[in-house]
């Protein structure tokens, strides 16, 4: 298990309780985006691809889908269990240890597939994306979420940038700790093979090489999905959503 996975799942209870207060804060926004964008789905089954605590997956339930939940962290999946029985949404989702490079899942299962803030974390991010297409019914719907979590990274400039807005953050709200402080997990996740592409371009040539149809690329309004504070950490960091159909 790399330093990242460890810190992840001795913080599980802490990412629940962050899941607890997003869905409070801008959890009806996420809602409203999965809706319109699965329309037409959401009476089948959905896949959520690196669920974690089960923020998307609960969001998915409580529209009417059908979800099966994979990660490859078993803490965190103890802990989305936990909460989707709090909140009443166990009844809707399948919460399975699995890895998203092979998940094993039958060709053409999924009537969608979604994921969220994960596909940047992928070893083998072309290998996940061609088994997305694989287990997706023909027709099907892919979604994915992501920003580039790197970028104050990237350069000079760009980590001015990162620093000049933490320094706000920091005169607002006073001093605080995140994972861009812990300098020995930023230097492995930098050796992630997407941490310093830019994206969503890539993600467009990729999937549409894999042979996804009308690939669709957007950049979310970021006032409407997080709160202040987040909203200012995040900002050279903007969530994108790739949507396709297979």
């Amino acid at each position: 298990m790399s330093k990242a996975e460890k810190i992840w799942s001795n913080d599980a209870g802490k990412m629940g309780a962050f899941l607890l207060r997003e869905l409070k804060d801008t959890g009806a926004e996420w809602k409203k985006l999965l809706s319109d964008c699965l329309e037409d789905y959401k009476r089948g089954t959905i896949l959520d691809v690196g669920c974690g605590t089960g923020f998307i997956s609960l969001l998915l339930a409580q529209i009417g889908c059908e979800v099966i939940a994979i990660d490859n962290n078993a803490a965190m999946l103890e802990e989305a269990k936990k909460i989707s029985k709090e909140l009443d949404t166990s009844n809707k989702i399948t919460f399975i240890l699995k890895d998203a490079e092979s998940t094993n899942f039958t060709d053409n299962t999924f009537d969608a597939v979604v994921s969220r803030h994960t596909s940047w974390l992928f070893h083998k991010p072309e290998k996940v994306y061609e088994e997305w297409y694989r287990v997706l019914k023909s027709g099907g719907c892919m979604l994915n979420l992501d920003a580039n979590w790197l970028f104050p990274f990237w350069g000079d400039e760009e980590e001015k940038l990162f620093r000049s807005d933490e320094a706000l953050l920091i005169k607002r709200y006073g001093s605080f700790r995140d994972y861009y402080h812990d300098t020995d997990m930023m230097n492995e996740l930098k050796k992630l093979p997407l941490s310093y592409i830019k994206r969503p371009e890539w993600d467009l040539k990729i999937f549409k090489e894999i042979g996804f149809k009308d690939v669709e690329i957007e950049i979310l309004n970021q006032e409407k999905y997080w709160n202040p504070f987040m909203l200012l950490r995040y900002r050279t960091m903007p969530t994108f959503l790739v949507k396709a159909k297979k």
